[in-house]
């Protein structure tokens, strides 16, 4: 329910289920998907992304990993996306509950689906808080695993801008950014939920979520996995 906390056992950095209809199965968090206005969402600790960077005292690489099964189609929703999203003026903010935001302007996401295509997953980053920071990037890559378990990891390497996704233990995608890991203004930490208002919020279950502030290999990731 809204306000429950979804228990960091390794780091201690907490998060917290936001809006309605979200709940814990026992092992999992489901979220019941529909319009970010209202529907549940997981919030984690704000600067989970840019705490990695070189230039805020971190390691320069960082990792995202998880287990998910996505048993709803719902209109761009997100695994996850950290960023920030238009408040007023052009200038990205952070949102503390269900509704309100506008246009994503600083993000890193994974999205669920393209559109309303359920076997296409895009990784993105976008550069624009403040404005002029510099655009963005992105790689799609198909999937067969909607309705099913899935393994994601997303990995960065701040000092050669190497973006590489996996799904399921295989590489599916890489891009190259030249924006540093700080350059994200990472206030809206989101799993199921999207820096851009009108999009939708996930319908799935999250059985786990790590960071970890090194870039993943292709062996940690199909150890991982299996």
């Amino acid at each position: 329910v809204n306000g429950s906390v979804v228990k960091d056992l390794i780091g201690g950095a907490d998060g917290e289920v936001k809006g309605g209809d979200a709940g814990f199965t026992g092992d999992r968090v489901s979220l019941p998907g529909g319009s970010s206005g209202f529907a549940g969402y997981v919030d984690l600790p704000n600067g989970l992304l840019s705490d990695n960077s070189l230039n805020n005292g971190g390691s320069g690489q960082v990792s995202l990993e998880g287990w998910v099964r996505i048993s709803g189609a719902r209109t761009w929703s997100r695994i996850f996306d950290f960023g920030s999203t238009d408040i007023g003026g052009g200038v990205g903010g952070e949102v503390t509950g269900p509704g309100g935001g506008g246009e994503g302007k600083d993000y890193f996401f994974l999205s669920a689906q393209i559109g309303d295509d359920v076997g296409v997953h895009r990784v993105e980053i976008r550069n624009e808080d403040p404005p002029g920071g510099g655009g963005g990037v992105l790689v799609d890559y198909p999937t067969t695993a909607f309705g099913n378990d899935l393994h994601f990891v997303v990995t960065w390497n701040e000092s050669t801008g190497e973006i590489k996704a996996y799904e399921n233990g295989e590489e599916k995608g890489t891009m190259t950014t030249t924006a540093d890991i700080s350059d994200m203004n990472d206030v809206n930490v989101w799993l199921g939920r999207s820096n851009w208002a009108p999009d939708q919020n996930l319908q799935g279950e999250f059985d786990e979520f790590r960071v970890y502030d090194r870039v993943l290999t292709q062996q940690d990731v199909v150890n991982n996995y299996t």
